[in-house]
């Protein structure tokens, strides 16, 4: 039974003994444990359940409320999850880490109906290019950008995938003429990631397969610059539909050997390492993965 099980079982006894105290006993908990199991019940909610200066034990509106979906789950595990459907519990911050260099306009309006139903809760998002152990300790869901390998060895939850697309503009393209197999790249102005690192480029058709090592005449960071990079007609870039399916929609941006697999990109999502998920970060993976299907 984890530590929240156990308070909102705590909590349910307590209402039907009408003390905490008396419900402690029940449990086998002493004093110092039921006072911090319901204050940390409370701080993961964001709201307070329990009256303190009430001569009786006595709960608040979100109190009650918690109360009628605990005694009507059917078992602990239920219980456990009760509070994720309520939206007046869900409150305070939710820390989201997004990482990978792909932009996070493509996440923001995915949360714009999830924040609508939720009006007490503030996701807390932040933006880091690599992964930062000390970061990831302290958010409560990191969402991540990355090569799609195919074996999930992290217990991730994939929300989506895109194609990795070369891309260029068509000014480029009329200046420098269209590359029509992938030997023809080293003959461009290639887009590469930034870094000391030389970036490779690996493209394959059917039982072929070619790579490329990229030594670009322009050098950037994140995924969104490459195809600012390729709209200015600096090159051709190697990005994802994640960002640069507008563009290419628009006519911005023109796809290059279309028909040559460059891979795949995924958007992946895992709770905090050790913790046990917060009821607001599983309500909103719970909406992602509806909002992405």
């Amino acid at each position: 039974m984890t530590e929240r099980t156990l308070a909102l079982e705590l909590f349910l006894a307590a209402a039907r003994t009408m003390s905490f105290l008396d419900a402690g006993r029940e449990l086998g908990l002493s004093r110092g444990s039921v006072s911090r199991l319901i204050g940390s019940l409370e701080r993961e909610s964001g709201v307070s359940f329990v009256i303190r200066d009430a001569a009786k034990l006595s709960f608040t509106s979100e109190g009650k409320r918690l109360l009628s979906r605990l005694k009507g789950a059917p078992d602990s595990a239920a219980r456990s999850l009760s509070m994720v459907t309520d939206d007046q519990i869900l409150a305070g911050p939710l820390h989201v880490v997004v990482s990978g260099g792909q932009p996070a306009g493509e996440i923001v309006p995915h949360l714009a109906p999830f924040l609508a139903m939720h009006p007490s809760l503030k996701v807390e998002l932040k933006i880091h290019e690599e992964l930062d152990v000390q970061v990831l300790e302290k958010c409560d869901l990191h969402l991540r950008f990355s090569h799609a390998l195919g074996a999930d060895i992290d217990r991730s939850v994939v929300l989506k995938t895109w194609r990795r697309v070369l891309v260029a503009s068509p000014s480029y393209l009329a200046r420098r003429g269209t590359p029509a197999v992938p030997g023809d790249l080293p003959g461009h102005a290639l887009i590469s990631v930034a870094g000391d690192v030389l970036d490779r480029w690996t493209l394959s058709k059917a039982s072929r397969s070619e790579s490329i090592l990229v030594y670009g005449t322009l050098g950037v960071g994140v995924a969104g610059a490459i195809d600012a990079a390729a709209i200015a007609g600096l090159g051709i870039g190697l990005s994802s539909l994640a960002t640069c399916g507008d563009a290419i929609r628009s006519g911005a941006l023109v796809e290059v050997l279309g028909d040559w697999d460059c891979g795949r990109v995924e958007l992946s999502a895992t709770f905090a390492a050790g913790m046990s998920p917060r009821p607001s970060a599983t309500a909103l993976l719970t909406h992602l993965i509806g909002s992405y299907s």
